[in-house]
């Protein structure tokens, strides 16, 4: 079954300085890098290729083990323009507990 989700949000920010934020794989998977509730206790590792995650083609790599179960998915760029948007898609086999593939990404709009 196919699902979508999105959202808005309201940013009072230089878009530049938001997109240099959400263009870092290192920032944005933080989360899931670092032990919480979030993630039952447990933690990922982040891996990115020599295009940083920055590059259309490059790839993000995370494992863990969460709940006792091998965690593993690989991300693929597959849009980026510089301050306005980017989107990335999981690629491969992936073990996730909750998602399965998925497509994520952000698009700048001027209000």
């Amino acid at each position: 079954m196919i699902r979508g989700y999105e959202n808005s949000v309201i940013i009072f920010e230089n878009k530049e300085k938001v997109f240099e934020y959400l263009d870092d794989p290192m920032k944005l998977s933080r989360h899931m890098n670092e032990t919480s509730f979030m993630m039952a206790g447990s933690k990922m590792v982040t891996k990115i290729d020599s295009g940083q995650g920055r590059e259309v083609g490059s790839f993000i790599e995370m494992s863990g083990k969460m709940m006792g179960f091998n965690i593993y998915l690989k991300e693929e760029i597959i849009e980026r323009e510089v301050n306005d948007k980017k989107s990335w898609k999981t690629v491969g086999a992936q073990k996730l507990i909750i998602l399965d593939r998925y497509r994520m990404g952000f698009l700048y709009k001027p209000s």
